[in-house]
């Protein structure tokens, strides 16, 4: 067999042939290192705009968050709407959240469901942050 180099260019199915699940495991796992930043999807695609921005979540600030699903009885309290490092000032779809559990258990990273009074129902991507019950949401639209 010819080394690869002389085989010509390989089209995808023969690159995706070579990969091991090893590759793609430790490549999966740099990447969620690598990008530690909390999205949100949604439940309702079309008002995702409109409704899951800046200042929908400040004027949603100090208010309840409670989970829903399996962390059911797991209440959430938003602390502070913050700019994002490489972000304009009072960017409107780029932007921190960060959450302090209040009531039940804390969730380790993953996308949750979530129910608030003004906000309705909505699925976000939260990771815990320092040491205590705290927990980021990071938009970032663009």
């Amino acid at each position: 067999m010819l080394p690869r180099a002389a085989q010509g260019p390989s089209n995808e199915g023969e690159h995706m042939e070579s990969m091991t699940r090893r590759t793609l495991l430790r490549g999966a796992g740099t990447v969620a290192a690598a990008v530690p930043l909390a999205v949100a999807f949604p439940v309702d695609q079309a008002s995702a705009a409109t409704r899951l921005n800046r200042s929908a979540f400040l004027n949603a600030k100090s208010a309840a968050f409670r989970m829903r699903g399996r962390w059911h009885g797991t209440q959430l309290t938003l602390l502070r709407v913050e700019d994002l490092a490489f972000g304009a000032s009072g960017d409107p779809v780029r932007f921190s959240l960060v959450f302090r559990a209040t009531r039940g258990r804390k969730p380790g990273p993953g996308t949750y469901s979530f129910w608030n009074a003004r906000l309705g129902v909505f699925n976000m991507f939260v990771t815990p942050v320092g040491q205590g019950s705290d927990l980021q949401a990071v938009f970032n639209a663009r």
